[in-house]
């Protein structure tokens, strides 16, 4: 037993390795593939922002359209029936008197007026504010709104292709059927007058009514 201790005593305390340990090699990994490798980090003030799917939201939007449509599309073609039927009764029975001869009949002074506004517009490419010619030799203001002239002048612009590129040809068409169909688009709003103060069904007579009165269409006919 001496001996063997002895001999332990002898032989020391086993040398460690004193050769460094091999560095491992490090991969150069981007930043953004750590982050999806590893998640953020606390602390770091990075925050993960999902992702948002425009699909669904498209979706929802089109079946919301959908449903609407599914809801009122009786209405929206008794609507369109009674728009139709009030732009025919107010063009048939005066067609023959506008587009016997070219240009086409106006009668009164409204329509006389209506025009010199739009040709103005044409040429000037700005609305009649004061007109020498009323009130003469005064002058005075135009008291018609420019929506009505200013349509009618720029729609006789983009249709003259039809036309030959003729504006004044596209215009006098144009001129002779807008009271006809601004005077048809009435039904619209009265409808929803109707609506919103007695219900569907009395949106939908007034409007009826309002597309076969005697006055409102005395005021809308083809070419007045």
């Amino acid at each position: 037993m001496a001996r063997r201790a002895r001999s332990s005593k002898a032989k020391g305390p086993k040398k460690r390795d004193t050769k460094d340990p091999k560095p491992e090699k490090k991969e150069n990994v981007p930043d953004n593939v750590k982050e999806e490798a590893v998640g953020p980090v606390k602390g770091s003030g990075k925050k993960e922002v999902p992702k948002k799917d425009a699909a669904p939201a498209e979706d929802t939007k089109k079946g919301a359209l959908r449903e609407w449509y599914d809801a009122n599309k009786t209405i929206i073609f008794i609507l369109l029936g009674i728009f139709v039927f009030a732009f025919l009764i107010r063009e048939f029975f005066y067609y023959q008197i506008s587009f016997n001869s070219w240009p086409p009949n106006i009668v009164g002074n409204d329509p006389s007026y209506h025009k010199r506004v739009i040709d103005f517009v044409q040429s000037d490419f700005q609305h009649i504010k004061i007109d020498p010619l009323l009130n003469y030799p005064i002058s005075g203001g135009n008291p018609r709104p420019p929506i009505f002239d200013w349509s009618i002048a720029v729609t006789g612009i983009v249709l003259s292709p039809f036309f030959g590129f003729n504006v004044e040809n596209s215009t006098w068409f144009v001129f002779q059927f807008a009271p006809t169909f601004w005077g048809a688009l009435t039904i619209f709003p009265m409808y929803l007058l109707g609506k919103e103060t007695f219900g569907k069904r009395a949106g939908i007579m007034a409007a009826f009514f309002l597309a076969i009165t005697a006055s409102h269409i005395e005021r809308s006919t083809l070419g007045f």
